[in-house]
């Protein structure tokens, strides 16, 4: 990920809510007064705070994210957003405490990106738009984007030093536990037969051989496989369920180790499968599998730290949160 790269997918993604604005800057509208509906350490959370947070604080509870309990919906929602807004507070403050700030050319590059779209497209319907997105005004517009900013900036210095890391290892999840298999095998190819039963025949009498103990299951690869991915994994295919057919997974699942299968129909062919000992430094994943890295793993925790310590924050909702409108009322 380039070091700027969420800050700018933020700014693309507001050009495209904010297009078809067109009129000057000096039509500014004036912001109305902002006020405190909660604090969180003695920081002050302030109206916009929330309002901004609202959408995401609603689809965590519609989701089941966060429990609604015995408390009244609307209520619900705006507790959250008050957590999600307390969050980026405890995050920048957690940054500054290690000594993380922005450069003064950072703050000049959020503020020239938000500038460049204000003069683009004009800065009174701009700022109607962005309060329709709960934002105070574009100042406040500016100081999200830096917080985004100082927060990403954190995270991949902390992934960066162990010493900044060391104390958010205790929230890192253990790496992702899956079932192993490996086998190696001798197939009959469909492509290679005239007939079904040409292609059964000539795996039954591989068969014979196989589990006769005369030969080497390798050998008998090598001269009668048809499967040219055996070629380049001398050692067998080593996956994980998703990977191979139905059929060849479940097979290879049912032998002991070092036990060869009976003849196996898949839509390829039929297999002889001898299971193996896993290499586990040549797993096959499914396409639609992603194993996280341990630089995502650090990331995560990150962020599993940060929110243990709004669990842990002092925060007091103050009367005045009851004036953030939702936006179904």
């Amino acid at each position: 990920m380039k070091k700027f790269g969420k800050l700018l997918l933020m700014v693309m993604l507001m050009s495209l809510i904010f297009a078809g604005c067109n009129q000057d800057e000096d039509e500014m509208v004036a912001a109305e007064p902002d006020f405190v509906v909660a604090t969180v350490n003695g920081f002050n959370i302030y109206r916009s705070d929330v309002a901004i947070e609202i959408f995401q604080a609603e689809q965590m509870l519609m989701h089941g994210y966060r429990d609604i309990g015995a408390r009244d919906l609307a209520d619900a929602i705006r507790e959250e957003a008050v957590n999600l807004a307390a969050f980026s507070i405890v995050a920048i403050e957690y940054a500054r405490s290690v000594g993380i700030i922005l450069t003064g050319a950072e703050i000049l590059m959020v503020y020239e990106h938000v500038n460049d779209l204000v003069l683009f497209h004009g800065a009174a319907d701009f700022e109607t738009l962005v309060r329709e997105d709960g934002f105070h005004d574009i100042a406040h517009v500016r100081r999200f984007f830096e917080s985004q900013l100082l927060v990403e900036n954190m995270i991949w210095e902390l992934l960066d030093d162990p010493a900044r890391f060391a104390p958010f290892e205790g929230y890192m999840a253990l790496e992702p536990e899956y079932e192993v298999l490996a086998a190696k095998h001798i197939l009959a190819h469909f492509q290679q037969f005239d007939t079904e039963e040409e292609a059964y025949e000539y795996a039954r009498l591989k068969h014979t051989k196989a589990i006769s103990g005369d030969y080497d299951f390798w050998a008998l690869v090598e001269e009668f496989g048809q499967d040219p991915g055996m070629a380049v994994n001398p050692n067998g295919y080593t996956f994980i369920p998703g990977v191979m057919a139905h059929e060849f997974e479940q097979g290879t699942r049912e032998l002991a180790m070092g036990e060869i299968s009976d003849v196996i129909r898949t839509g390829h062919g039929y297999h002889i499968i001898l299971r193996v000992e896993p290499d586990m430094d040549n797993i096959m994943f499914p396409q639609w599998y992603n194993p996280p890295s341990l630089q995502d793993r650090m990331a995560h925790a990150i962020f599993v730290g940060l929110d243990a310590m709004v669990g842990d924050a002092e925060i007091v909702l103050l009367p005045a949160l009851v004036n953030v409108q939702l936006p179904t009322e």
